[in-house]
């Protein structure tokens, strides 16, 4: 069983971990915009100060609305913007100091779905961190002291050395109060060793989708029976098992789209489909198009 350990331990003086803030903006955002299909390394936290953004996180779909705030963990695939342009305020930052990003330019090429050469940078998520599944939108009630503090966060870092370190504290201080938040409405109802159960089974799924991995063993992966790991999946991820799957078949064949000239038929192979027609049939119901136009596509 894993053992949560206090956020306090993990952001102060004490700990291994601490907030390192590298990027901090707060431009406004032109009508229209959306940044597409990425993954990130670091930590990224916004807070939408005006106009709706919508967001869309390892495949559910979110709405943030004005003075909304959300938080998006290294490595989830995910997608944001605004039809009708927004001021957000966003800080980027590292949890485990890597003396390496002063080696590596933050923004040295496009955030895709893969992190490629960045995957060395990857930081640390909550749940490795702290034993606990945080949420991408902030709750209420923490969601005023999130709109205070995050632009303040920003200012302070603009304003040189001492600045930083105090928006560094502001940022720990409020990962503490969101990790403690839910560790509370936590305790008792979500045991962290069904939760490992899940992760790691869900960590097999992605690493054995090419051989037409389905519920039997993904079940098996868990080490349950295919009927107790349907009802505890639904209980604790809020979706079937099922649905998780189909989303990684998907995010896989896009990433295979996009960045290889691979046949259909071979995608359809990697991404665990026998049948190049069916991977077909399965893309358009999610997508809207078929996989050949979709590739296709500008900007792809």
């Amino acid at each position: 069983m894993m053992n949560k350990r206090k956020p306090e331990d993990l952001l102060s003086i004490r700990g291994p971990y601490g907030v390192f803030i590298h990027h901090a903006d707060d431009s406004a955002r032109p009508r229209g915009w959306r940044i597409a299909h990425r993954r990130l390394e670091f930590w990224l936290l916004v807070v939408s100060l005006d106009g709706e953004e919508r967001i869309r996180v390892d495949g559910r779909d979110q709405v943030v609305p004005p003075g909304g705030c959300y938080l998006i963990q290294p490595g989830q695939l995910h997608d944001l913007g605004s039809q009708r342009g927004n001021i957000p305020v966003w800080i980027h930052f590292d949890l485990l100091f890597d003396p390496r990003r002063a080696e590596t330019r933050h923004f040295a090429g496009p955030y895709d779905s893969e992190l490629g050469e960045r995957a060395v940078h990857l930081q640390p998520d909550a749940r490795r961190l702290w034993g606990v599944d945080l949420p991408v939108l902030v709750p209420e009630p923490l969601g005023a002291l999130f709109r205070d503090e995050v632009p303040a966060a920003v200012r302070d870092f603009r304003a040189g050395l001492p600045g930083r370190l105090l928006a560094e504290a502001r940022v720990a201080m409020l990962l503490a109060r969101l990790v403690g938040q839910v560790w509370e409405r936590s305790a008792g109802q979500r045991p962290d060793d069904d939760l490992d159960r899940l992760t790691r089974a869900e960590a097999v799924a992605r690493q054995r989708l090419d051989t037409g991995f389905g519920l039997e063993a993904f079940a098996a992966a868990a080490g349950l029976g295919r009927s107790r790991f349907c009802q505890l999946y639904a209980r604790l991820r809020g979706e079937p098992p099922g649905t998780f799957l189909r989303r990684e078949q998907q995010v896989r064949a896009e990433s295979l789209l996009r960045g290889t000239d691979l046949p259909l038929a071979q995608i359809a192979n990697l991404v665990g489909f026998s049948d190049a027609t069916v991977f077909v049939r399965a893309f358009r119901r999610a997508h809207g198009v078929t996989p050949g136009v979709w590739r296709s596509a500008p900007g792809r």
